[in-house]
């Protein structure tokens, strides 16, 4: 390995060791004012929605007095998001549907808030943007403006419309609003590390429910089925998760075999996006952390907890980033977008013929099995090349048409112009880290690996409506947004402009 592909980061290194208990202190700050929020529903919907108002009001000023220290702001989202379930269900015997949503909703007001603060920004960040980011920003904004007038011409109940409208601009918004913020490479790092550690903490607590304290933990301290009815009364849910087994919610068990198998939920109570996000929490350590063996040690914990959420789809993730990320640093030419181009056609047909085949055969099994919604998003194009309307089908929508696929939700709801520009924003970021990330010298692995996750992300897309989720899905445009931005500078010489 070269000398530059030995200097990656051990730790965050922008904030040095005084300045810590403040950093702590004002990065818990959204996640203590969502549970203060959710101790006030206990007082009634009136002080509840007093709190919420005063929760606000201070998001407000958080976000406009952070928007220049990204690693703090960013850090402090991270651990609510990180949290959210596991505090929500814990809170749950004093909430009822309404004020459940509202608590649940207070995470949907982080980036439209620090957009809007960080409004002036656009401009320099364009002229400074070398033309291939100018055209990833520009396929971003572009998909949001179709989910936009999607929102607005459907037919279908305004309810399904926000849900579909959030879900599928989720990634392209955070990508857009993060690119906004004055990034430099050690501000980058030190949200890299902090993902890395909250997929280590995720997943020590993962097996901790798993193997040591699971009754204590989802039948004592929280009521995790509890907290799923109370989901479905307020329509929160997917269709279908409203019913325990074994004392336990149905999310926490995979019925591929018999008996039932338990699966590792940890912090998320749910499997599919939490084996995304420790997926790229381990795809991270692999690329940055200096020590080699210190990192596949962490990447190894978090994998293991990837192993056994059951998650077919962060398994793929998971060993393709990885894979990927081993194979460059022994053979550094693999690095080129040509070999990356290739894999990733290969992963995409195996996907496919691997799904295909298992299906033909009646023993596919989770994520493989959901071929079906791909088909019928390409049987509906086919009737409605424009979409049948944002809100109709999969697992939020009306009706199940598509369920289960991203891609069949998207021609299912917003037709084939929506498909092909939500693929190629994904696939030309990818492309951007894998080429820009070469100027980043000093993180030699980590577009690449960036590149890889985003690539496989995309695959399994096909093959699961869970890409649409939050909590384990928006760090996969967080972090390719913040490194390019560092790119972008490096590339033509220029310093971040502070907004």
């Amino acid at each position: 390995m070269s000398q530059a592909a030995s200097r990656t980061f051990t730790g965050p290194p922008t904030v040095d060791a005084g300045s810590w208990p403040g950093a702590v202190g004002i990065t818990t700050l959204p996640t203590l004012g969502a549970i203060a929020l959710g101790i006030s529903a206990q007082h009634g919907h009136a002080a509840f929605y007093v709190a919420g108002a005063l929760l606000v009001v201070a998001l407000c000023v958080y976000v406009l007095g952070l928007r220049n220290r990204p690693e703090l702001l960013i850090v402090g989202f991270l651990i609510w998001l990180t949290v959210e379930r596991i505090v929500v269900a814990a809170l749950a015997p004093g909430l009822d549907p309404e004020t459940l949503r509202l608590l649940l909703g207070y995470k949907e007001l982080f980036f439209p808030l620090l957009g809007i603060a960080l409004l002036p920004a656009i401009a320099p960040a364009w002229r400074q943007a070398p033309p291939l980011l100018r055209v990833v920003d520009g396929l971003a904004v572009a998909f949001v403006v179709v989910v936009i007038v999607a929102l607005l011409v459907s037919s279908t109940p305004v309810l399904d419309r926000l849900v579909y409208a959030r879900r599928l601009a989720l990634l392209p918004l955070v990508y857009g609003v993060v690119r906004l913020l004055p990034w430099r490479l050690g501000t980058v790092r030190a949200v890299a590390w902090m993902v890395i550690a909250a997929a280590l903490a995720v997943a020590a607590f993962g097996l901790l429910e798993r193997f040591v304290a699971e009754s204590l933990i989802w039948r004592q301290w929280v009521p995790a089925a509890y907290y799923f009815h109370l989901s479905s009364l307020g329509d929160l849910s997917a269709q279908g998760t409203d019913f325990p087994v074994l004392g336990l919610p149905v999310t926490f068990w995979d019925f591929t075999g018999v008996p039932p198998e338990r699966r590792l939920v940890s912090t998320f109570l749910e499997a599919t996006t939490l084996a995304s996000f420790l997926a790229f929490g381990a795809i991270l350590a692999v690329a940055t952390i200096r020590q080699r063996v210190r990192g596949i040690a962490v990447a190894g914990v978090i994998g293991v907890a990837g192993f056994l959420t059951l998650g077919k789809v962060g398994w793929l993730i998971l060993a393709f980033g990885i894979g990927y990320v081993l194979v460059i640093s022994v053979v550094p030419r693999l690095r080129d977008p040509a070999w990356l181009a290739s894999l990733a056609a290969a992963l995409i047909g195996a996907l496919a013929i691997i799904s295909l085949a298992l299906e033909a055969s009646g023993s596919a099994s989770g994520a493989l099995a959901h071929f079906h919604g791909l088909r019928q998003g390409i049987e509906s194009v086919l009737q409605a090349p424009l979409g049948r309307g944002l809100g109709i089908g999969g697992n939020f929508g009306a009706g199940t048409l598509g369920a289960e696929s991203t891609f069949g939700v998207i021609l299912v709801q917003i037709g084939a112009i929506g498909l092909a520009m939500w693929a190629a924003w994904i696939l030309a970021l990818a492309f951007a880290c894998a080429t820009m990330g070469e100027h980043v010298r000093d993180e030699p692995l980590l577009g690449p690996a960036l590149a890889a996750a985003l690539i496989a992300f995309f695959g399994t897309a096909a093959l699961t409506e869970s890409a649409g989720g939050y909590l384990g899905n928006w760090v996969y445009a967080l972090l390719p947004a913040a490194f390019l931005s560092v790119a972008a500078h490096q590339t033509v010489g220029l310093r971040p402009a502070h907004p």
